[in-house]
């Protein structure tokens, strides 16, 4: 029976295997993490929740009355202007 020859590989085909496989393999390991959340997308299954909730508005609201001790402060605040303008000029 004929025996089949096997191909022999050179030195610079051995080299350029040793280097470029890890090479090859560090470069597609790179492309994923890089990609990770794209690529993600496609195998998860889709919740619905495709953008986040709205952030709460607040509504206007009506000026509160103002309690006494609110207007006494704004008295006084007057009071203290009127003397500051009184000494400033």
């Amino acid at each position: 029976m004929a025996k089949k020859k096997k191909r022999k590989i050179g030195w610079l085909g051995k080299c350029l295997l040793l280097i470029g496989t890890p090479i090859i393999i560090w470069f597609l390991a790179f492309l994923i993490w890089f990609y990770w959340n794209g690529l993600a997308k496609f195998f998860t299954a889709n919740t619905g929740k495709t953008q986040p909730p709205p952030k709460a508005t607040r509504q206007a609201e009506p000026p509160a009355k103002k309690s006494a001790d609110e207007k006494i402060l704004d008295e006084d605040r007057e009071k203290l202007d009127e003397i500051l303008n009184k000494k400033g000029g």
